[in-house]
């Protein structure tokens, strides 16, 4: 499905060019209550020039409500083609989701570009409100780690060993043996900044594989494998 829209040069940079609109349905009646929803009505405010629910609509606390407030001042527009290809939530919990936008971007001189943008959406007053937008094809963290075994408890210290803090621990997932044991940020708080640790637990009086596995919508990478021993 495919709408003409004039996007200006602040509604780009506020939603990572993500060309999301209302054309993917609903009437926003339930706004809060989905992370979709949210977002896409959302995206369908600031696409629209409707500034002002925009920002209703964006988590007081997160970066996306500074980068809400700095675009404000640019006032250029673009006449565009926008066609929404699909929306996915890849990780929900009671408190955040993360929700990918796939979509294409067509001028009138015929150029066209399609992306996927991953959406953080964290609750706030126990509504659904957008935290930060990034791309999902972006490079995973330039840090290292240090592991440390304990046999007495039968589990692994992970540390950050150094290198960039980790803003988004979640798309690390933690594995044993090649099972997942949930995420970074369930074993460190967030952000992950150097010499931060905690712990996971591995099966007892054992020996194995530990590995830390970066994620994101349209790639996997290995972070760090460790071979742990806690006979």
């Amino acid at each position: 499905m495919r709408r003409r829209t004039y996007l200006t040069a602040s509604t780009l940079s506020l939603t990572a060019l993500a060309g999301c609109t209302g054309i993917l349905g609903g009437d926003g009646s339930d706004v809060g209550d989905d992370p979709e929803q949210t977002l896409r009505t959302f995206l369908t405010a600031a696409i629209e020039g409707d500034r002002d629910r925009a920002r209703d609509l964006v988590h007081p606390d997160g970066p996306m409500m500074a980068e809400t407030e700095d675009s404000e001042q640019e006032n250029t527009q673009q006449d565009l083609d926008i066609s929404i290809e699909e929306t996915e939530v890849r990780r929900q919990d009671e408190s955040t989701a993360m929700v990918v936008v796939e979509y294409t971007l067509s001028d009138q001189q015929g150029n066209s570009q399609t992306d996927r943008v991953e959406y953080e959406l964290r609750t706030h007053d126990g509504n659904w409100r957008v935290w930060d937008a990034g791309s999902p094809g972006g490079t995973p963290p330039n840090a290292g780690f240090d592991f440390t075994d304990q046999p007495d408890q039968n589990a692994v210290v992970i540390t950050h060993g150094g290198g960039e803090t980790i803003q988004h621990p979640d798309r690390i997932t933690v594995q044993v043996g090649g099972s997942p044991r949930g995420t970074l940020a369930e074993v460190i708080d967030s952000p992950v900044e150097p010499g931060d640790s905690g712990t996971v637990s591995v099966p007892a009086d054992s020996t194995g594989v530990l590995r830390l596995q970066w994620s994101s919508a349209d790639r996997s990478v290995m972070l760090m494998r460790h071979e742990y021993d806690v006979r």
